[in-house]
């Protein structure tokens, strides 16, 4: 960000020690970057409200792993609805009935006619989520925080044949993860942090697709269209 002229400040959420672990590395590296880093400490025992604004709203919420570690949820507001430009210009109606069409509400004329707002507007595109558990074993714990989202990413380190392994590692297997999946009702699974003693992931799906088909191991660079 700093070699391609950022400027604008950014807010990092994470760990106690992160920030000593970055301002040491910008230190030792000689770097002085042309905007302002503000850190923000989590405590990976409390879920709350990290961030919201006019389309978005991010939460965290507590994993269990060997330390503190975090899950996030973001979940996209709902979307005004859509002008139907035609049928407005048609009916001759005046332009302040727009702010209130788009939000869903009909508009009562003094003549007690009503104009009602799904007549005049297309429904907005249903608001999307996604929730991102990183390094936890098997935890139904988080299953309120993740809630029918859209997508949901878990960890997935290790095979059901080594859920003991999993266990003393704070860590899930793809069986773990799939079931975590269907009981919290998500459309979506995607796993990740696959232990290196895997030379390919056609067995973390084989063996979460028997409890959740829709199901995929993420790759870098990979991107997931909602």
């Amino acid at each position: 960000m700093h070699l391609l002229g950022r400027n604008k400040g950014i807010t990092v959420y994470g760990p106690q020690g992160l920030e000593q672990i970055i301002r040491m590395q910008l230190e030792i590296g000689g770097a002085e970057l042309t905007f302002p880093v503000q850190f923000v400490e989590l405590d990976g025992k409390e879920a709350k409200m990290l961030f919201e604004d006019k389309l978005i709203e991010i939460t965290t919420f507590p994993l269990k792993h060997r330390i503190p570690t975090n899950g996030f949820r973001i979940n996209e507001k709902p979307r005004e609805r859509s002008l139907d430009g035609d049928k407005f210009k048609q009916d001759g109606l005046s332009l302040s009935y727009i702010p209130r069409f788009k939000h869903g509400v009909d508009v009562t004329l003094e003549d007690g006619t009503v104009l009602y707002a799904n007549d005049y507007t297309f429904p907005s595109p249903p608001s999307k989520s996604y929730a991102y558990c990183s390094d936890t074993v098997y935890e139904e714990k988080i299953l309120p925080y993740i809630q029918g989202v859209d997508v949901l990413y878990h960890e997935a380190t290790f095979l059901e044949a080594m859920a003991d392994r999993a266990k003393v590692t704070f860590h899930s297997t793809a069986l773990q993860a799939a079931q975590i999946a269907k009981k919290a009702g998500v459309k979506r699974l995607f796993l990740g942090h696959l232990s290196a003693r895997y030379l390919d992931s056609a067995a973390h799906i084989a063996e979460a697709a028997g409890v959740f088909e829709a199901v995929e191991v993420v790759e870098d660079g990979m991107t997931i269209r909602l």
